[in-house]
C-alpha cells in the first residue's frame, strides 16, 4: 500500500495531544494521525492487522502451560520463552516480527549458552530443521543458520487475522515440540516423520 504526503490544518492543542499520544505509542505524529483515520473509516491498516495477529498468538501461547509471553515484545514483534529441560538448564526463545507492508515475516530461535557441547547438539538439530525445511518447503527459503540461532523468513498468506496467527502457532509448536523431542531422544528420523506429518500446513507460511 502506498503514502503520499498531505498538507492539513489542525489546532495547536490538537497537535501536541496528537504528539503525546505518538510519544506514548513509540511512533510519530502521521502514524497517530493515520491511525485515527483508519479507525474512524472502519478500514484496517497493515499495522493494526499485524497487530491483531501477533495479539492472537499470544493469547494462545497463554492459554497453553509449555510456554510463556515475554515482557518487552513490542510493536510488531512478540517474543515467547520455552522451558527446556536439559542438564544444562538453557533458554530457549522464539521471537516472531512481522513487517505490515511487505506482508512477511521473520520467524527466530535462540539459544544462549556458552557450552560447546550444547551448542553442537542444537547446531546438528537447527542443520536438519533447515535441510527438511529446504527439502519439504521452499527450496528458495531465505534462511540464517548459526550458532545457537535459526532466522527463517515467513510469507504470510492472504488469509484472515485469525488463521495467520493460528498457522504462526502452530509453526512455533511444531519447531518447539519436533526440536525437544530430538533432544530427548535423537532420533533423527523420528524428527523427519513428524516434520512430514504437518507438511501440508507448514508450507503454507
Amino acid at each position: 500500500m502506498s503514502k503520499s504526503a498531505y498538507s492539513i490544518i489542525l489546532d495547536d492543542e490538537i497537535v501536541a495531544r496528537i504528539d503525546a499520544m505518538a510519544a506514548r505509542y513509540n511512533t510519530n505524529r502521521s502514524g497517530i494521525i493515520n491511525s485515527i483515520l483508519a479507525e474512524k473509516t472502519a478500514y484496517k491498516t497493515p499495522e493494526r492487522r499485524v497487530e491483531e495477529i501477533l495479539s492472537s498468538v499470544s493469547k494462545m501461547v497463554e492459554s497453553q502451560n509449555i510456554m510463556q509471553v515475554l515482557v518487552g515484545s513490542g510493536e510488531g514483534s512478540l517474543k515467547i520463552k520455552s522451558p527446556f529441560r536439559y542438564k544444562y538448564n538453557p533458554t530457549l526463545k522464539y521471537s516472531v516480527i512481522l513487517y505490515p507492508r511487505e506482508n512477511t515475516g521473520e520467524f527466530r530461535a535462540v539459544m544462549r549458552t556458552q557450552n560447546t557441547v550444547l551448542l553442537n547438539e542444537l547446531g546438528f538439530f537447527l542443520q536438519l530443521w533447515m535441510d527438511m525445511e529446504i527439502s519439504y518447503l521452499h527450496k528458495n527459503m531465505t534462511v540464517d543458520l548459526s550458532p545457537g540461532r535459526y532466522v527463517r523468513k515467513l510469507e504470510i498468506p492472504s488469509v484472515s487475522d485469525d488463521e495467520a496467527a493460528q498457522l504462526i502457532m502452530k509453526y512455533i509448536q511444531t519447531f518447539d515440540f519436533i526440536l525437544k523431542q530430538y533432544f530427548s531422544d535423537g532420533d533423527e528420523g523420528k524428527a523427519r516423520n513428524n516434520f512430514i506429518k504437518n507438511v501440508k500446513w507448514l508450507s503454507i507460511l
